[in-house]
């Protein structure tokens, strides 16, 4: 450096006196909290046990031993281990939420603490579900608390301003966390490089499995949707290569779904940080770096099936009065339903009636398309083969449909569904294993009861029950585990039990542990679940409609409002002098909103909604002059049957918008040049048509219709009638909804589809044989033809085993004749 620099001697000195001083280590291990706000004369530790105790009284009447008794313990452990600072932090958050009328539920492990629980951070009582604290909080670890808080997610923004101006921007950021290239991102990113167009490349990735990029070749080889790609492999070769050498590499940052960090001081003190869109600073650590360093940690996340409820209740108590003679669960109708919907708040939900027989009967039916955590394929089957009649048994399948559960776990699922149906009698390896499974029929379904087992069989703590289930998790420390291996057998023989049973019921316990699930989530969720299910069943209208304005769930849009439809409620079009920005409820119907057109801009949605506040608009060009709508926006108006309620006929008007631009936009020279000329309206095949292009859905009909003379229906076995041919050979017919592919233990791949028809969904499996005969057919939305045999192995289970896929095809000619068709739709 003296060479380099040698004109600048001082430089050099200088750098070394730099480096020198420079003397930086992380304190890691230590949680850093900071300071909250406190009332006068009052400890952090005070104040929680004061609204802890507080919030006791109302959540319990009357305030028992029990609850006393535990709320003390849990608070002298927080209070040990240096969490009081959190819980408060996170109470304020809550109480913010609370006060804006924002849904807010804690959830996760969280749950199995009855500190969170009276301060309404969470809404699941620990008591009465049998949840440990220690599953949460271990005091015998100095691991930091996580709670994680589902928000509404149109408000989650909200809820992080407040946080940042709370607590300043100075103290508070994001987490950011490191997107890597996986094999479907690195081929499409280095296919772009060797400028291949979007579309082709997207025919490519879509199909492909998410597995590790070195499989993907393999994939190719075997899949059947790639049966085409193969005749011309060498194109792919090299842009498979160097994705090979990319797979893994950080790709970009970005933010964390809903982590956010708030430090004592300036948070550049403890982390990089750096701006990312809307302003938004964010660490430059990722969660996992960010523990180690001791921060405050806590995830906000947006979830919309807690919009879908509360907007759901609003559009309820809007319209209470024709609620008032009905009976819930044979009681009255929940005190909250006569609240103004402008005071609603979250905690009201807690009124919702549990084990109702009409819902319970009801989500029995496996009818829970659009209700959290209930809709998906395999869950809406086990709840048919589960059969179940209560609440708890809600939360049970949230647990069992958990993939550990369901596969690795030994199968645990279809034992616990045999054993719940009779068809098997329950088994205990052990008779000191019963009370903490008889619930669940001797399986283990929830980490909860691997504290009971370790307290009941081992006589050890639940603190020493939580470390025995965190050292048999699938990230086991050998040390640890051969630890809490010795004390749970030296106390399984002090408790009577022989060294030999000893020793098979821990390796009883090792084989479940890695895959039981957390109860105290589970039952967060499956409340949740129970009460969409609730809303879905006695207010169908105003649940659906807000179904489809929160576009969260498993399906897409087309799909639920296939189900409305189903549902017996109507579904309209868009119409400029009716609808709203977003789907309504009108007049025992669902309207569909202005800005679901595609292409519409927000600002002509907002000058239509404006523009209407002084009268309805009575035609074409009366529309165009008040809002000075695009030409090619009015084009898709018309098409997607905007202006119903203007004229009859979408053709018509089509003409007179093209005159109109034509004639440099004079009305007067355009009627004169119309005449007396009128095109007939639209038939229904060129209604559903527009509506596929211009809404994603029809609202018109199922689209199905279009097909209606080119598939045999007397053939045909509808969805709802499928449990009336069990072990039959049949045909079904049905639009694609949603497929899942597989890879079975022999590594050949299988698939799962889901068709829906006019009465309902139904589930075909593809069996590794049958997907490599007809795998390649399935790309599109079909409509397809299914031949196969009806499984039924379980009650409520009527599973498609396809034999043969065949895709309902119509020709360019036939297309056009049925476009000129008259309309024949009633």
């Amino acid at each position: 450096m003296k060479e380099l620099f040698g004109s600048f001697l001082s430089a050099t000195g200088n750098t070394q006196k730099i480096a020198a001083a420079c003397n930086f280590e992380f304190q890691l291990g230590t949680p850093i909290f900071p300071s909250v706000e406190l009332p006068e004369e009052e400890s952090g530790f005070s104040w929680l046990w004061k609204k802890s105790f507080e919030g006791a009284t109302k959540r319990y009447k009357p305030l028992t031993r029990e609850v006393t008794a535990r709320l003390q313990y849990e608070l002298n452990i927080i209070n040990d281990l240096g969490f009081t600072e959190y819980f408060l932090i996170v109470k304020d958050i809550v109480d913010y939420c609370h006060k804006k009328h924002i849904p807010c539920v804690g959830r996760g492990s969280a749950a199995d603490s009855l500190v969170s629980y009276v301060l309404e951070i969470t809404q699941v009582d620990p008591i009465r579900h049998n949840l440990y604290f220690e599953r949460f909080l271990n005091p015998e670890r100095t691991d930091p608390p996580d709670i994680d808080l589902d928000l509404c997610w149109k408000s989650r923004d909200e809820v992080i301003d407040y946080v940042y101006k709370k607590y300043g921007k100075k103290r508070t950021a994001m987490i950011c966390t490191f997107n890597t290239f996986q094999s479907r991102s690195a081929i499409r990113d280095v296919a772009k490089t060797y400028g291949l167009p979007e579309d082709e490349i997207g025919k490519i990735t879509k199909h492909l499995p998410h597995r590790p990029i070195e499989e993907i070749e393999e994939a190719i080889n075997t899949l059947p949707e790639l049966r085409e790609l193969r005749h011309n492999l060498t194109l792919y070769e090299e842009i498979l290569r160097i994705a090979a050498r990319i797979s893994d590499f950080p790709r970009h940052l970005s933010i964390h779904p809903g982590g956010i960090i708030i430090a004592p001081d300036k948070i550049t003190h403890h982390a990089p940080l750096e701006m990312a869109g809307k302003g938004i600073v964010i660490a430059q650590y990722d969660m996992y770096s960010i523990e180690k360093l001791g921060l405050v940690k806590m995830d906000l996340l947006g979830v919309r099936s807690l919009s879908v409820i509360t907007d759901c209740i609003r559009a309820v108590t809007n319209d209470a009065v024709k609620h008032e003679g009905r009976s819930f669960s044979g009681k009255g109708v929940p005190d909250f339903f006569f609240k103004n919907s402008t005071t609603l708040s979250p905690l009201d939900l807690r009124t919702i009636p549990e084990n109702d027989p009409a819902v319970t009967a009801f989500i029995r039916s496996g009818l829970t398309l659009g209700c959290f955590q209930l809709e998906s394929p395999a869950m809406r089957g086990l709840l048919k083969k589960m059969l179940i009649e209560n609440i708890e048994d809600v939360i049970a399948a949230v647990a069992l449909i958990r993939p550990g559960a369901s596969g690795s776990g030994g199968g645990m699922k279809e034992v616990y569904i045999k054993r719940r149906a009779g068809l098997v009698q329950s088994d205990y390896l052990h008779p000191a294993l019963k009370p903490a499974l008889e619930d669940t029929f001797g399986v283990i379904i929830y980490q909860e009861q691997v504290l009971q087992i370790a307290h009941h069989v081992a006589g050890l703590s639940y603190a020493k029950g939580d470390s025995l289930r965190r050292a048999m998790s699938k990230s086991r420390k050998k040390k640890e585990f051969l630890s809490v291996h010795q004390d749970f057998v030296k106390g399984a023989i002090k408790n009577g039990i022989k060294e030999i049973e000893a020793e098979k019921l821990w390796q009883y316990l090792a084989q479940f542990t890695g895959y039981g699930f957390n109860k105290a989530h589970a039952a967060t969720y499956g409340t949740i679940a129970y009460q969409t299910a609730f809303l879905k069943y006695y207010f169908p209208i105003e649940y659906m409609c807000a179904v489809l304005n929160n576009h969260g769930g498993f399906y897409s849009k087309a799909a639920y409002i296939e189900e409305a439809r189903r549902m017996k409620i109507g579904v309209l079009p868009p119409d400029v002098n009716y609808s709203e920005k977003n789907f309504t409820c009108e007049n025992g119907a669902i309207r569909t909103g202005l800005s679901l057109i595609f292409e519409l801009t927000e600002r002509t949605v907002e000058v239509i909604l404006k523009k209407r506040e002084t009268g309805v608009f009575t035609d074409l060009f009366n529309f165009i002059n008040l809002t000075h709508a695009g030409e090619k926006e009015l084009e898709h108006l018309i098409k997607a049957g905007a202006f119903g309620s203007i004229h009859p006929s979408a053709p018509q008007l089509m003409l007179l918008k093209k005159l109109f631009f034509k004639n440099k936009k004079k009305a007067d020279i355009t009627r004169y040049v119309a005449g007396k000329i009128f095109l007939e309206p639209f038939n229904t095949y060129q209604k559903i048509l527009n509506e596929l292009e211009m809404l994603d859905f029809s609202a018109t009909d199922h689209p199905l219709f279009l097909f209606e003379g080119h598939i045999s229906w007397k053939d045909i076995v509808a969805s709802d009638q499928l449990e009336n041919h069990l072990n039959e050979r049949i045909q079904v017919c049905g639009w694609l909804v949603t497929s899942r592919r597989v890879r079975t233990r022999t590594h050949s791949y299988m698939k799962f589809l889901t068709l829906e028809d006019r009465f309902g969904l139904c589930e075909v499996v593809l069996f590794p044989a049958v997907y490599e005969q007809d795998g390649h057919v399935v790309r599109t939305h079909g409509p397809y033809i299914i031949t196969g045999v009806i499984q039924s192995r379980l009650p409520g289970e009527a599973n498609i085993i396809a034999e043969k896929v065949e895709l309902v095809r119509i020709e360019k000619n036939e297309i056009e004749r049925l476009l000129i068709t008259k309309n024949n739709y009633n």
